[in-house]
């Protein structure tokens, strides 16, 4: 409460400087506008310091579809073919043939396609999802300033902020999907054909030509194949990117002074474990939560401590998770994650004199095991 007073003390100190030098600080945000002596404000960022885009990511890229049409089937027909033409006979002197070897097909070939399918090969694509930002923070140490003016134990740091980027499992296209062609079964055969040399002479006899009939098997139509697009599959995520520094108005939040300093939450937790329990959830109900419910742009801090037993690395990293877990209870009943801050002390503001090799009570490690909260400025 000591600090707060200071603090409050300090701002309403300033107040009449700022107001002469520029003159519209107070509208600006920098102090509060129009405070009270003995009442305590914080610093509270709007909820609209961010603008909303949406990022496209390729979750599977389009590609084609080949399919083959249904097995062909043979149709038989019957071809009538001429194995010796006309010609004439003559009683003196008969014709002479030459015998030709003709090649007919009797089985035409068929067309065989195979499928080379479309390969896809998994990757990992990196999207930014909130951009880097920079900001100012004030910080003053009152309990090691020995100056006449406290304002010069005020600190202005630049705090710079990465950029968070979330990861997806998407997948590229290596090579898209492709067809092979080849023929198989064909037949033919051989058939002797008689073509004249010398015609015959003298008495002309007429001689018909001599046909056969040959059985065949043709296909009505060629293989064929039917192509469908794949069209390419996408994740849709929406980006907030932080306005800059000078578009951002700050509020200024009243809040029972109390607030200001830490205050004990009575929860527990079971030995050696960072989960709360039902009973530890209604206190933080009724606590921490209905004053962030009823003052939706205050910030909150969230401090664990514990005793000396135990390795003091082993201590710190217990009360960082104990911490973590009642920030992660009220993300989970809608409290913004921004508001919040998770600090582990472990043993290291111990409130008396048990430290390491001190032998104490169980009631005093107790009152150094505690979890505590308190409303900060942004």
């Amino acid at each position: 409460m000591k600090n707060t007073l200071t603090l409050i003390t300090l701002l309403l100190f300033f107040l009449p400087v700022f107001a002469q030098e520029g003159g519209s600080t107070a509208q600006q945000g920098l102090l509060p506008p129009n405070p009270e002596p003995g009442k305590c404000y914080v610093r509270c960022i709007p909820t609209d310091i961010w603008t909303y885009d949406t990022v496209r990511v390729v979750k599977r890229p389009a590609y084609t579809e080949i399919a083959v049409m249904p097995k062909q089937e043979y149709r038989v027909e019957q071809e009538v073919i001429t194995v010796k033409g006309p010609t004439v006979e003559y009683v003196a002197r008969p014709p002479v043939y030459d015998t030709i070897q003709q090649l007919v097909i009797v089985r035409e070939a068929l067309d065989s396609i195979v499928v080379i399918p479309a390969r896809l090969k998994d990757t990992i694509r990196d999207v930014m999802i909130e951009s880097p930002y920079e900001s100012f923070e004030y910080r003053i140490d009152m309990e090691n300033c020995n100056e006449d003016d406290p304002r010069r134990c005020l600190t202005l740091c630049y705090v710079q902020n990465p950029a968070k980027v979330k990861t997806y499992q998407a997948q590229v296209l290596v090579s898209d999907a492709s067809i092979k062609r080849y023929q198989y079964g064909g037949d033919t055969i051989l058939v002797e054909v008689y073509k004249e040399r010398e015609p015959a002479r003298i008495d002309t006899i007429q001689v018909g030509p001599v046909m056969d009939t040959i059985v065949k098997q043709v296909r009505p139509r060629r293989a064929r194949t039917t192509e469908r697009r794949i069209e390419a599959e996408y994740i849709t995520e929406i980006r907030r990117t932080r306005k800059k520094e000078e578009e951002i108005v700050p509020v200024w939040e009243e809040v029972l002074c109390k607030y200001t300093d830490f205050n004990v939450l009575p929860i527990y937790y079971d030995y050696d474990s960072d989960r709360l329990l039902p009973e530890s959830q209604i206190v933080i109900d009724t606590t921490v939560l209905s004053l962030m419910k009823s003052k939706p742009l205050l910030a909150v801090e969230i401090d664990a401590h514990t005793d000396s037993r135990g390795h003091r690395s082993y201590n710190e990293d217990l009360s960082q998770r104990r911490a973590q877990s009642v920030v992660d209870y009220l993300v989970s009943r809608g409290i913004r994650r921004e508001r919040l801050i998770a600090k582990g002390f472990g043993e290291t503001k111990l409130l008396n004199e048990c430290r390491d090799g001190v032998n104490c009570s169980e009631e005093k490690h107790r009152k150094n095991r505690r979890t505590e909260f308190r409303v900060v400025s942004q």
